[in-house]
C-alpha cells in the first residue's frame, strides 16, 4: 500500500501504523495469528483509506511464503 493512511482509522485485524509503507501487528499474539492464517493462505488482503482519495484494496500472493518463513526462522534459530 503506498498511500499515506488517514489517522486513526484502523487496519484489518488491528494492524497500527508505523511508518508510511510499515504497519506491525498491535500484540505478540495478534503477530503470531496473523503469520499463522499467512502460512495457511494463498492470498493477504489489505485495505486502507489513503488521507486523499478513495480506499484502497491491495492482494497480494503468498506464494514462497512458508519457504521464506522457515527461512527466517532458521537463520534467527526460531522454533514455531
Amino acid at each position: 500500500m503506498r498511500a499515506r493512511l488517514k489517522k486513526n482509522l484502523p487496519l484489518r485485524q488491528r494492524l497500527r501504523r508505523r511508518l508510511h509503507n510499515s504497519a506491525w501487528a498491535a500484540t505478540a499474539d495478534l503477530d503470531k495469528t496473523i503469520v499463522e492464517a499467512m502460512a495457511k493462505g494463498k492470498q493477504a488482503i489489505l485495505k486502507g483509506t489513503p488521507q486523499k482519495g478513495k480506499p484502497t484494496t491491495d492482494t497480494y500472493s503468498l506464494a514462497g511464503f512458508v519457504q521464506a518463513l522457515a527461512m527466517i526462522d532458521k537463520a534467527c534459530g526460531i522454533k514455531r
